[in-house]
Formats: C-alpha cells, sequence, structure tokens
C-alpha cells in the first residue's frame, strides 16, 4: 500500500513533464502509470470529513407533520373571535369629502302637540322621527285616527320637519287599525306596486301589503320607496304587527336624504346632476324554470307579479307593454321571454312641498355592488362574521357578473345616461354618506310609522328568529304635482 500510494505522488508531481515518443520507443521505454486509485483506496487514504453540526430548523418528520392540523384547526377556530371590522372595507366618510352644509334642526318637541298625546324625537341628534305616544293607555289609536284626520296640517308640518312620525305605545292588533290610521291622513292612498320586493296583499284590506317576503338571511338596501319611478309615492306607512321578543335585526333603518344631497363631496354632486341615472331591469316569465332566472339572486320576481295589476298579464304581451310605457318604462323582450325596462331619471328631486332638494333614486339597491355593501354593514351593525362572509361572497358575485359578464344580461343594473358606467368611488362616497343619516332602532310590537318619502329612505336588516316577523306596508300615490 505504501509502494502505491509513493508511486502515486511520483507521477501526480510529473504531470507538467513531456514525454516524447520516438520511432524507437517500446513499450517497455513508456514511463510506468499507474491505474487511478479506486473510491475505497480514496476514502481510505483522505481524512473523514467533520461531523456537521445540528440543523436547528428540520422539516418535520412523517410522525410529527399531524401536529399541523390540530394548530391549523385552531387559527381556524380563532378567525370568527377576531372583531368584525376586520373583515369589512373602511366605512367611515372622511370629513374632507363632505359638503360644509348643514341641515337646520327642528325643536326637540313640536309646540301644537294636543294634550293627550306626548312628543319627542327618537334620536336628539338627529331630530327624526319624532315619536308620539299617549299619556296614559285609555287613549286609543282610533282617537288618534280621528284626531290626525281633523289636524292633516299639523301632520303634515311634523312630517316636513321630521321626516316621519312614529305611534308608538297604542293597542294595534288589526289590520282595519292600520288601515284607518293612514286614511285619516290622506285620500290618496295607492295600491298598484311597482317596487322590486315581493310582496302580497294582507287579507281585508284594500291597500295593505307584507313589507317584503324576502328570506330571513336577505337584505333590502336603503331606498325611497319606488323612487326609481318617474311618479314614486309621496307617503308611506309600517305596522309593527309581529316582532318576537327573541329577533335578532329586523331593524328597518331610516335615512336622511335631505342630509345626504346636502354633504355630498362637490366632485360627486357634479357627475350625478350632469349625467343623471339610468335604470336596467330584467323579469323572467312566471313560467320560466331556467338556472339563470330561478338563481340570479339579481332577478326578485316576474314580470307577471311585477304587473299584476294589468288582469292579462300572463298571456297578453301587448298589455304590459302599454302598461310599461304608461310606467315610464322602455320595454323590450329577450331570451326565455324575460321583459327588460330600461328608464333615465334624475338623481335628485326636489321635496314637492319644502322645495328642498333631496338624493331621490334606486342607485343604493340596484346597483350591482349594492348586496355585497348592505351585507358589509349588517354585519358591523349586528357584529356578525357570517355577514361580512355574505358581503365579501356578493362582491365576488359582483366583480364576476357585472363586470368580467356584463350586467345588463342579468336581473339589475345601475349606469349613467346612455349606458356610461358609474365610477366606483362615487358609488361608495356615496354609500357612505347614506350610512352616515342613517338612524337603526328596533321595531315595538304596534307601531306604526308615516313616512314622508321624499325625505327619509328606509331598508331592512336580515334577521334570526323562532318566531314570526310580520310588517305591513301602505304607500300613498305620487305629489299631485308629478301626476
Amino acid at each position: 500500500m505504501e509502494r502505491s500510494n509513493a508511486h502515486l505522488q511520483q507521477q501526480l508531481g510529473k504531470k507538467d513533464e513531456q514525454v516524447t515518443v520516438s520511432p524507437t520507443t517500446t513499450m517497455d521505454t513508456l514511463p510506468l502509470v499507474s491505474p487511478p486509485p479506486s473510491r475505497e483506496t480514496l476514502r481510505e487514504t483522505l481524512p473523514a470529513a467533520p461531523a456537521a453540526p445540528d440543523d436547528p430548523v428540520r422539516r418535520p418528520t412523517r410522525r410529527h407533520r399531524w401536529l399541523l392540523w390540530p394548530l391549523l384547526a385552531a387559527v381556524v377556530a380563532a378567525l370568527p373571535l377576531l372583531p368584525v371590522e376586520v373583515w369589512l372595507p373602511h366605512m367611515d366618510l372622511p370629513s374632507d369629502d363632505l359638503s360644509s352644509t348643514a341641515d337646520p334642526l327642528p325643536p326637540l318637541i313640536p309646540a301644537d302637540v294636543p294634550s293627550f298625546l306626548n312628543a319627542t324625537c327618537l334620536d336628539s341628534e338627529r331630530r327624526f322621527p319624532l315619536v308620539v305616544t299617549p299619556v296614559d293607555p285609555s287613549v286609543s289609536i282610533e282617537r288618534v285616527s280621528e284626531w290626525v284626520e281633523r289636524n292633516r296640517d299639523i301632520v303634515t308640518g311634523w312630517l316636513d320637519a321630521y321626516g316621519a312620525v312614529l305611534l308608538r305605545g297604542f293597542a294595534v292588533e288589526e289590520v282595519a287599525q292600520f288601515e284607518r290610521v293612514a286614511m285619516a291622513y290622506t285620500d290618496r292612498l295607492d295600491n298598484i306596486y311597482l317596487g322590486t320586493s315581493p310582496r302580497e296583499p294582507v287579507t281585508n284590506s284594500e291597500f295593505v301589503f307584507t313589507a317584503s317576503e324576502f328570506e330571513s338571511w336577505k337584505v333590502v338596501p336603503m331606498h325611497c320607496e319606488m323612487s326609481f319611478l318617474p311618479r314614486p309615492p309621496e307617503h308611506l306607512f309600517f305596522f309593527a304587527k309581529e316582532m318576537p321578543p327573541d329577533m335578532v335585526g329586523g331593524e328597518t333603518p331610516l335615512v336622511d336624504m335631505r342630509a345626504v344631497a346636502r354633504e355630498m363631496g362637490e366632485a360627486t354632486r357634479a357627475v350625478f346632476e350632469r349625467k343623471g341615472i339610468r335604470y336596467v331591469r330584467a323579469y323572467p316569465s312566471a313560467r320560466s324554470s331556467h338556472p339563470l332566472d330561478k338563481y340570479d339572486p339579481f332577478k326578485t320576481k316576474s314580470y307577471e307579479a311585477m304587473f299584476r295589476h294589468v288582469p292579462s298579464a300572463a298571456s297578453d304581451a301587448a298589455a304590459v307593454e302599454a302598461e310599461s310605457r304608461r310606467q315610464g318604462f322602455t320595454p323590450s323582450w329577450g331570451p326565455r321571454g324575460i321583459l327588460k325596462l330600461t328608464h333615465e331619471t334624475p338623481a335628485f328631486r326636489t321635496h314637492p312641498r319644502t322645495g328642498d332638494e333631496v338624493w331621490h333614486n334606486h342607485l343604493g339597491v340596484l346597483h350591482s355592488a349594492a348586496w355585497a355593501d348592505e351585507f358589509a354593514h349588517a354585519a358591523r351593525h349586528l357584529r356578525s362574521a357570517r355577514y361580512a362572509a355574505l358581503s365579501w361572497l356578493f362582491y365576488a358575485l359582483d366583480a364576476l357578473i357585472h363586470r368580467g359578464l356584463f350586467g345588463e344580461a342579468f336581473g339589475q343594473h345601475v349606469t349613467h345616461r346612455g349606458g356610461e358606467p358609474i365610477a366606483a368611488e362615487h358609488v361608495w362616497h356615496v354609500r357612505r354618506l347614506m350610512w352616515k343619516h342613517t338612524l337603526t332602532a328596533p321595531w315595538r310590537q304596534g307601531d306604526i310609522i308615516l313616512v314622508d318619502n321624499f325625505r327619509l329612505a328606509h331598508a331592512r336588516m336580515p334577521f334570526s328568529t323562532a318566531g314570526k316577523r310580520r310588517l305591513w306596508a301602505i304607500w300613498a300615490k305620487p305629489p299631485a304635482s308629478l301626476e
């Protein structure tokens, strides 16, 4: 072994020497070159490599990987414990984005309240609505109705000042009592409903309908009643027929649309004043079973339900078209018998009595992001991770349908006049401004509220209850100035 190593070193030391081969050179005269050493020889010859230090970071072995699953489950279980705001967009509107114009505040208590009633504002800062209660339990709702009928001017003055009058603490149980209050205030009640929510008439009444037949988990975004119409109702009435004590949510928020118009940022206001609003709504046939008609969340009712006041709506397309044009819509028919209605309106309106400018349209309901925004609002109000998740689901649906697949192919869409898209920052500005001027308070069973539909908007929070929430509605005809 020693001879082999010495010979190897000798040959390696001669690596720079040249070997000259001549014609007389033979195999016996060539220098001796040993074969390369084997792997075993090198392993025995060279010193062993030093041992590597222990690596403090090692990939988990197979027997340790099962610990990752409980850790992941713990992280997922902890997510709902985080504040719900973590999952929501920033909803507060910076003050420098607002106009400095402020609304004049009415007195906390009006001077012309009769002696058998008490009155004060439900919200002393916003000063709406005015809450009217009996001075003692003997005061009946029938007596209130008689007084209202004789003093309509006083009630109108309250509506002009406070936006709504809430009758609370009276024994109201029957549909006739509710209808009597509405008829005491106005002779101009209406039962033609052209709104977007599914509604059903209440038995034993000519003018009373359910407020909405939407499932309890759904939101009804903020809007003035039928404000997308060229001639919307002047007044609106709600009756809390049944409000279970265990109900969570289910409020009817009120929004001051006069304040929204006055505080709107100048850039957003200028765009809406110049470009207005264009509505596109699609109503499938009640006979359609197509998945795009059954599962599109933005198709809320059939055209037969929309025009239920037209006796031949289910069989006479010409009658439906004629009624559509009479209401100010441009009708057209699409695949599967879908009725498409388009029309344009201003974004602002003038109050028919006070002359105030109000934000008065259905952008808050019919825009593609409306449900997503309102689920986010409900999540913050109810501290609910469930509704936060629903908001992100509908934001994704908005991006997929109305941006990737063209919104006008689906149930509802809102643009500027001529089809120009509304900038997202302007929609978001209006939405946050409406939230700023929203009052959300729980119902009490038996409540009746009279709403100035040209001053206050309303909405519906989703709710959960083991019982049944029943809210009834009446609306009036348009102001005489619009007919």
